[in-house]
């Protein structure tokens, strides 16, 4: 689901990590538009854990898993950004690119290629909250916690062995 106005290579990023990691074909679930009441306007960025309520408020996941890729900045409470936030063994998570791009951190055009691999890297962290895993302690664990992005660029978009037997125990094998 897009939350605002999101970029349609963000969008195809995602649906291909979710398709290479998981084998799950991702099906777009339409665009929400931002609702400012999630919105710290102090800190410039919107709150979400209140997306995500505001994206229980309009879809349903049923079965399914629902996804929100926005490009606005997100913080969670006690945390000055983050780059996803997904519901531990729930059915709702969202990923924010905005501090994913170069162009963020004063780059004067963008490096697609580093784009795409950030994008893959916290889509499948965030689905593997959904799935049931916490943090992991294996710095090259796509599980592992970004703290900024070099942590994100450290790690992988790759299970380690650890979560992939986490996973196999819950009857999802990757």
């Amino acid at each position: 689901m897009k939350l605002g106005s999101v970029n349609e290579t963000s969008v195809q990023t995602t649906k291909t990590a979710i398709f290479e990691r998981f084998k799950l074909k991702a099906e777009e679930a339409g665009t929400l538009p931002l609702s400012e009441s999630c919105f710290n306007k102090k800190r410039n960025q919107y709150l979400s854990s209140c997306l995500m309520e505001d994206m229980k408020n309009h879809i349903s996941a049923g079965n399914n898993i629902v996804i929100g890729i926005t490009e606005k900045d997100i913080f969670a409470r006690n945390l000055n950004f983050v780059f996803g936030q997904a519901e531990l063994g729930g059915r709702y998570a969202i990923v924010s690119t905005a501090r994913l791009k170069e162009t963020f951190y004063g780059a004067s055009q963008e490096n697609e290629k580093l784009l795409k691999k950030r994008i893959s890297t916290e889509v499948v962290h965030e689905l593997g909250h959904v799935l049931g895993l916490e943090h992991c302690l294996s710095r090259h664990c796509v599980m592992f916690f970004s703290n900024s992005i070099v942590d994100t660029d450290m790690k992988s978009d790759q299970f380690c062995d650890v979560c992939k037997n986490q996973l196999s125990e819950i009857g999802f094998h990757l």
